[in-house]
């Protein structure tokens, strides 16, 4: 998916690239979660580790697309805009809109282990840009900690009961073989992508056409488009009942954003790092992660996202779009 496309000729276009990359994005998350959820309890695989790995990777390819085009273009800064954008959109938008519809239980062990993880790769990537500069060196390391991490999550996945599906989801999807679920679970993928993509050309173009910076469009509307995968496949994945889907998604998005696409784009390229990406985006990163534990604690006996912190991260969210205003 390139990083800047010319805009759509008429209003009109831009609207039916919108909403038929919506409906695509939608047909592709429900053909992945009930692919990806099968798949768990085919191979007695939790759905955690499911939706932080297959899910995660699948609903974050236009990342690194996005990411890879424009270093290419030589726009480091839209790149990294939006990686790091989509992670705050990935906690803020799309796990407070996911609560809001349906409150979301988290296991402890994603408290313990799993949401650590993020942090403390947001940590890493924030002392690898400290020079100014996120090398290649840099791109080795954060590669290294990406298979470290989702290494320790298998063993420790394997230790985690698999969940079974909803009898009465069983019932309407009949039987199943392996390979059908597999099958199913890859098209879904390939309809997300396309459907991000179809997405991104009418929203990005609009937002090019109105004269907004590149910074802003890549931490703003490209960070949003990319991370319309999650929000749906969260969304449906909720919705289904298969809430360690949804949460493993979004928090293997942002694992796989920082460590994966910053760390393969910059081996094959290294990127400047401009000051807002230190004095702004990487706070906000650090910022909306820690913010996640104490909106879980304090949601009850049991760890959840309520309604209420819901919407608290959808307000952080909506405070960082407006950071980024000029």
């Amino acid at each position: 998916m390139p990083a800047s496309l010319d805009p759509p000729p008429s209003l009109l276009l831009q609207i039916l690239f919108l909403a038929g990359g919506a409906l695509m994005l939608w047909g592709g998350a429900e053909a992945m979660v009930r692919g990806a959820a099968r798949i768990a309890v085919h191979f007695g695989f939790s759905p955690l580790l499911i939706g932080a790995s297959v899910v995660a990777f699948g609903t974050s390819a236009p990342e690194w697309l996005v990411s890879f085009f424009a270093r290419l273009e030589d726009r480091p800064t839209m790149a990294l805009a939006n990686l790091l954008g989509s992670n705050v959109c990935n906690l803020g938008l799309v796990l407070g809109a996911t609560a809001v519809i349906l409150p979301l239980g988290v296991r402890r062990i994603v408290l313990r282990r799993e949401l650590p993880y993020v942090l403390l790769t947001g940590v890493l990537f924030l002392l690898l840009c400290l020079d100014g500069v996120l090398s290649r060196i840099d791109g080795v390391l954060l590669l290294i900690s990406f298979v470290f991490i989702y290494t320790k999550l298998v063993l420790h996945a394997k230790n985690l009961p698999p969940d079974l599906l909803p009898d009465e989801e069983s019932a309407r999807l009949g039987d199943s073989t392996t390979l059908k679920d597999v099958l199913l679970t890859l098209f879904g993928l390939i309809l997300l992508a396309a459907g991000a993509e179809i997405f991104v050309l009418g929203a990005e173009g609009f937002a090019l056409g109105m004269g907004m910076s590149e910074a802003m469009v890549g931490a703003t509307i490209v960070a949003l488009g990319t991370s319309l995968p999650e929000l749906v496949t969260s969304v449906v994945a909720a919705l289904r009942g298969h809430a360690d889907i949804s949460a493993g998604n979004i928090l293997g998005s942002n694992l796989f954003n920082l460590c994966f696409v910053g760390g393969s784009v910059s081996l094959i390229h290294p990127f400047p790092v401009e000051p807002e990406i230190l004095t702004f985006h990487l706070p906000w990163v650090l910022g909306i992660t820690i913010a996640v534990w104490p909106l879980c604690l304090l949601s009850g006996p049991s760890p959840r996202i309520s309604r209420p912190a819901g919407l608290l991260l959808l307000a952080f969210y909506v405070s960082y779009l407006f950071g980024n205003l000029p």
